[in-house]
């Protein structure tokens, strides 16, 4: 019984570091679950993190245009949860807000231009956990 027991636990052990090897290899897997970077574990610790962030307009003649998000965003804090999806979540809905309320982004619409609006963050924890996120909006 001992030796059938101490069989499963070394089969599940050995599954188990397979499933770690193998997961980054599928996307799927690799985001949804047991996403890869722990920086947003973080998110108590957010002095220990450097935030680069990036916000400009691109028209279709590729003419950019910078915005001064942090006008518009308070607290500058992009990695406030736990699971790093939300990165993609929280800045999408910022870009969102953008959209409707920046200034710079009313002038490209006045003008009837057409192009779309890019946010690049970058988060740094010291210099061994890096996560970066490029999220894209049209602008109609």
């Amino acid at each position: 019984m001992k030796k059938k027991i101490i069989g499963i636990v070394f089969f599940l052990y050995i599954t188990l570091l397979i499933f770690l090897a193998v997961r980054p290899k599928f996307s799927y897997l690799y985001n949804n679950l047991l996403p890869g970077s722990d920086i947003g574990g973080w998110n108590m610790y957010q002095y220990l993190l450097k935030t680069d962030v990036d916000v400009f307009v691109v028209s279709n003649n590729n003419d950019t245009t910078s915005i001064n998000w942090e006008k518009h965003f308070y607290h500058n804090k992009f990695a406030s949860s736990a699971h790093p999806n939300f990165l993609y979540e929280h800045a999408n809905r910022f870009l969102q807000f953008l959209d409707r309320n920046c200034d710079e982004i009313q002038d490209f619409r006045e003008n009837n231009d057409k192009g779309y609006l890019n946010i690049n963050i970058k988060l740094i924890k010291e210099r061994y956990d890096t996560t970066r996120a490029n999220i894209v909006v049209p602008i109609d």
